[in-house]
């Protein structure tokens, strides 16, 4: 029987190969390769810089639907504020806050409310055509709208014209 036993150092590693054969018997017997790290490391180098980031994920599956709210209260009407004024000055229709409507000169007019208007917001249409309308709060009453309808040329007509406040 021969034995063979190779050593070798490489990169700091060992490598042994054994082998064992049985003279004349034909057979061969086992032979083996291992490899192992040096006992001894070196110092460790600097980290390396960092890489870029990777692609996004693919999106997850919806959530389940919440409960259903609380219903909420009531609201106001926005145009709980309205009206219909005819040429002439008379109220033609209107929300139940209107308390009166009167022309004061040509193409000028007062809506008056049940209620203080100073700080709302006023849109005004009027009837005829080519018109320009203009409202404005009340100068001495807090709670009239003042109309004022022209013609294109900026002379004063007489026309009939919606108004609506929005508090």
């Amino acid at each position: 029987m021969v034995v063979v036993c190779v050593a070798a150092s490489l990169a700091g590693s060992a490598l042994v190969v054994s082998g064992a054969s049985a003279s004349g018997s034909g057979h061969k017997g086992k032979a083996s390769v291992s490899s192992s790290k040096a006992a001894k490391r070196g110092p460790r180098g600097k980290q390396g810089a960092k890489g870029k980031p990777g692609a996004n994920g693919t999106q997850g599956a919806p959530g389940a639907q919440g409960p259903a709210g609380a219903p909420g209260a009531s609201g106001t009407s926005a145009t709980a504020l309205w009206a219909v004024v005819k040429a002439d000055g008379s109220l033609k229709s209107g929300s139940e806050a209107v308390v009166n409507s009167r022309e004061t000169s040509t193409g000028e007019y007062q809506v008056g409310f049940d209620r203080d208007v100073q700080e709302c917001a006023y849109s005004v249409t009027s009837t005829g055509f080519p018109f320009v309308a203009a409202a404005q709060s009340g100068i001495s009453d807090k709670n009239v709208v003042e109309v004022t309808l022209m013609d294109t040329a900026n002379n004063l007509r007489d026309a009939e014209f919606s108004l609506a406040v929005f508090c």
